[in-house]
């Protein structure tokens, strides 16, 4: 396979174009620091938090159970197989327990969603309080309740992107002025670290060896400060993952004429390249996940394909389903199986590979933007854990087993 070597990054970027894109991203210059910070008791707060309560939440302390019709009364509507086209059926219902985490006063801007290797739930969400930002962070135990908040950051700081570290400790992300990331320690938040100096970071990943993996820059896709060399890509439409044999993968979307999808590895943490491949043209990439396996999975407007070293890409398996830009969460389980949170509508992968039907996991006014979806985690033991915003600013939480 060729190799091409990055060249080094560009300064000439146009400063009107970065202001102009600054100022969309809401970027204000505010010092960021860590408290301690608590919204209140919710149920059963952790021993190690201080909760001191705040004006900006109130507290909702009564777990709200919101069953629905099964589609059948003998079968589980989750393992309902699709059609042989993988033609998907009409919506399906479930029984999922729902619960209110907190209901806020103030803006919520971003949720993310996770579980640490003692089955922990965390949950976090960017919470506009005159001003300023702060990251706040919920924990739920196995079979507990949900925690008091606690801040993790606060001041210039958006959208938590949380992952687990291959050393299984729980780390956060965030942009601001650059990306930071901080990791939490024997329950505590260590200091925040800015690992680039970069205003438009995205996609940040943990290689298996622990090494911090992101992408860069608006109008040219950028590999932690080195340019690719893959001009007129489309800012909202490149994804980076490094699969579990330590491959970086970026797939973009090229702003030409045909609307290509294209991607790129490096085997060796971006020392050399791959030739550009197309995967196709005139489609949509909404997201990107690595499994166990090595494997690569793609999600597109309303189909789905896999990568894998020996076979490369898939062909398209279709879903009938259209996937929305920037509200679509992609999962890969344990056993390498794909789960997919569309908006509100849930569905997966089975065992044959055909597709279950979807499953609505919320109603109502739920809050979608460009900066706030709803949130998707499957554990090892199979359940689903989902999380999102109401418009009213009421955080919501939901497990499927």
């Amino acid at each position: 396979m060729p190799k091409r070597k990055p060249r080094q990054r560009s300064n000439n970027t146009p400063l009107l174009f970065a202001i102009v894109v600054f100022m969309l991203l809401c970027i204000c210059v505010v010092g960021g620091g860590v408290a301690a910070y608590s919204t209140g008791m919710f149920e059963q707060p952790l021993p190690t938090l201080a909760p001191t309560l705040t004006k900006s939440a109130v507290i909702v302390t009564k777990a709200i159970n919101t069953p629905t019709k099964a589609a059948s009364p003998t079968t589980d509507p989750t393992t309902v197989a699709a059609t042989a086209t993988n033609t998907l059926a009409p919506s399906a219902t479930a029984k999922p327990i729902t619960e209110n985490v907190v209901r806020l006063n103030d803006t919520i801007e971003g949720l993310a969603l996770t579980q640490d290797k003692a089955g922990t739930l965390h949950l976090f969400y960017n919470l506009l309080v005159k001003d300023i930002h702060q990251i706040m962070q919920y924990q739920k135990g196995v079979g507990g309740k949900w925690s008091g908040a606690i801040t993790v950051a606060q001041g210039d700081v958006f959208v938590p992107i949380a992952r687990i570290h291959p050393d299984n400790s729980l780390c956060l992300f965030w942009s601001g002025l650059g990306l930071f990331k901080a990791c939490f320690v024997n329950n505590t938040w260590t200091i925040p670290q800015k690992i680039s100096n970069d205003l438009f970071p995205s996609s940040p990943v943990f290689a298996p060896d622990g090494s911090i993996h992101f992408l860069t820059s608006p109008n040219d896709t950028m590999y932690n400060g080195l340019d690719l060399d893959l001009p007129n890509t489309n800012t909202f439409d490149k994804f980076l993952v490094v699969d579990s044999a330590g491959r970086v993968h970026i797939v973009s979307k090229q702003l030409n004429d045909k609307g290509d999808i294209i991607h790129r590895i490096s085997g060796d943490k971006g020392a050399t390249w791959s030739d550009i491949a197309v995967i196709t043209s005139g489609d949509e990439l909404r997201a990107l996940a690595a499994d166990s396996q090595g494997r690569v999975h793609s999600l597109f407007k309303n189909s789905y394909r896999v990568w894998s070293k020996d076979k490369g890409w898939s062909a398209p398996t279709p879903l009938n389903i259209d996937f929305e830009s920037g509200s679509t969460s992609l999962v890969i389980d344990s056993k390498g199986l794909a789960h997919v949170l569309a908006r509100t509508s849930y569905l997966r992968q089975n065992a044959d590979n055909s597709w279950a039907p979807p499953i609505q996991i919320a109603t109502g006014d739920v809050l979608i933007n460009a900066s706030t979806s709803p949130q998707l985690w499957v554990d090892v033991n199979g359940t689903r854990h989902f999380a999102w915003a109401m418009k009213d600013n009421t955080v919501m939480y939901s497990a499927l087993p």
